[in-house]
């Protein structure tokens, strides 16, 4: 097997040394006493560990077509732990509040449905209007966490809008299974005839993938810290 090129080997001996080292500094923390919120931070990064090791796994093989689907799960990881650190408390880094609000919805739903059962409610318009009222009220008073936000809210909500574009969305197309993305990836005019052909990547476009996580790694920098500080059995010392 033709060896990697000096560009992409040395992106691959960056990744796997750092993520040796976080993996090992991770693993220390895992017996801690975790809170909730620490807890699920944790999960975060050990996903995100655990996908990097994936990836280097099927660069060093030149699998790349598996890199940019688990490329983009890195980058989903790491937002969603940014996120989850700067808004949720322990009370909600469970998602206890997404499966309240989930629950008072079906209570709503149902008390909605037994009026419109009974003749209380008299039309579908009436029963939709009152739903909605009521979930509408019960929104009112919820705070929207990153779970409740769509991708590119939440990159938004990280400060990076440009690169969900630049970066995120391209990725996508490399995941999905819809028909654009499968002409996008299998499929092109050769000749003036339309032919199929197995999805591959070019080194450069592989250099390109691990540069991409490269950039998502730094972006766990706040989460390993938040961990330090918030696991440091000896604050003041």
């Amino acid at each position: 097997m033709p060896a990697p090129s000096v560009s992409s080997r040395k992106l691959l001996i960056d990744l796997k040394y750092e993520t040796q080292k976080l993996y090992a500094w991770l693993n220390t923390l895992n017996h801690f006493d975790h809170t909730p919120k620490t807890a699920l931070v944790w999960a975060h990064m050990a996903s995100f560990i655990q996908t990097t090791q994936g990836i280097i796994t099927c660069a060093r093989h030149k699998q790349y077509v598996a890199v940019a689907p688990l490329v983009r799960v890195a980058g989903d990881c790491v937002v969603n732990c940014n996120l989850l650190i700067a808004q949720c408390s322990d009370d909600n880094a469970v998602m206890s509040a997404w499966m309240e609000k989930r629950k008072f919805v079906n209570i709503i739903l149902n008390q909605a449905r037994k009026a419109y059962t009974d003749g209380e409610i008299q039309t579908a318009e009436q029963y939709k209007a009152e739903t909605e009222r009521k979930i509408d009220a019960l929104d009112a008073d919820d705070k929207e966490y990153y779970y409740d936000m769509t991708f590119q809210e939440r990159w938004k909500a990280f400060d990076e809008e440009q690169a969900y574009h630049t970066i995120y969305s391209p990725l996508s197309s490399e995941v999905h299974s819809n028909p654009e993305a499968l002409d996008r990836r299998h499929a092109d005019m050769v000749d003036g005839i339309a032919t199929l052909f197995w999805c591959k990547y070019e080194e450069e476009e592989a250099q390109a993938l691990l540069r991409v996580l490269c950039l998502f790694l730094s972006w766990t920098t706040p989460c390993f810290q938040y961990l330090s500080d918030a696991l440091d059995p000896n604050p003041d010392e």
